[in-house]
């Protein structure tokens, strides 16, 4: 596998009444490969408990926009969706479920950024960086407002949707290969036709997915004959 790689994604579905957001398992998914749950909502929004087999990995964000990430291995018997539960009824959240090939929960990601918009027509990114070319990029934006988000060039859209829950709630999904290390610059986000009339407050987070473990020695050996202090084993036949 030359790095981990985008499988399939769903959208998830708000339950008000259960206070859940409930996301299905795509049907492409298969042994080994990574689920990634994006829950956006709103701070006041108290979280409930995390469901069986999942790791909340990593939230960012504050007050009407935070993200937490949550992520799973696909084992031999596998749900056909989870709900993820809240403990009010007024939520402002939304869900979506992304599948990578190639990955493995604990180090899926390697770097997180998030950053902030206010009152503007383009929501800005969330620069991440990495230390590897060939890392996934994984971009969210929330947002206020029935918003139509466009992504900046370079991403391949992994979905796009606006929820009425509460208030009018946008969300943004996408992802691109870094192709380089260090800090990675997106782009901004195009918001509506870009006039006065759109501007809306969001906020943006960016991920680094690492498509292995760090690859390590076992041990270094010294293979030049009667150096001291060899680290492991020398194997060679005695002359």
């Amino acid at each position: 596998m030359a790095g981990a790689s985008f499988v399939a994604s769903t959208r998830g579905t708000f339950d008000a009444t259960a206070k859940a957001v409930t996301l299905v398992t795509p049907a492409a998914v298969r042994k080994g490969d990574v689920l990634v749950a994006l829950l956006a909502h709103n701070a006041a929004d108290p979280r409930g408990s995390v469901p069986h087999g999942w790791t909340q990995i990593n939230t960012q964000g504050a007050e009407a926009d935070v993200l937490d990430v949550y992520a799973r291995m696909i084992a031999d018997s596998e749900p056909s969706s989870v709900d993820f539960h809240f403990t009010t009824v007024a939520n402002e959240c939304q869900g979506a479920l992304v599948a990578f090939r190639g990955t493995a929960p604990g180090v899926l990601l390697e770097h997180a950024a998030t950053v902030a918009s206010a009152a503007t027509t383009t929501l800005a990114t969330a620069a991440p960086s990495s230390q590897q070319a060939i890392n996934v990029i994984l971009s969210v934006w929330t947002c206020a407002g029935s918003q139509a988000l466009a992504l900046p060039a370079g991403l391949t859209l992994v979905d796009s949707f606006s929820t009425a829950i509460v208030a009018a709630r946008s969300m943004l999904v996408g992802y691109r290969r870094a192709g380089a290390t260090g800090l990675i610059t997106l782009g901004n986000v195009t918001v509506g036709s870009g006039t006065s009339s759109d501007v809306t407050s969001g906020r943006s987070f960016s991920f680094t997915v690492r498509d292995r473990l760090p690859v390590q020695p076992a041990a270094l050996v010294d293979l030049v004959p009667g150096n001291i202090g060899l680290i492991g084993k020398d194997t060679r036949r005695v002359r």
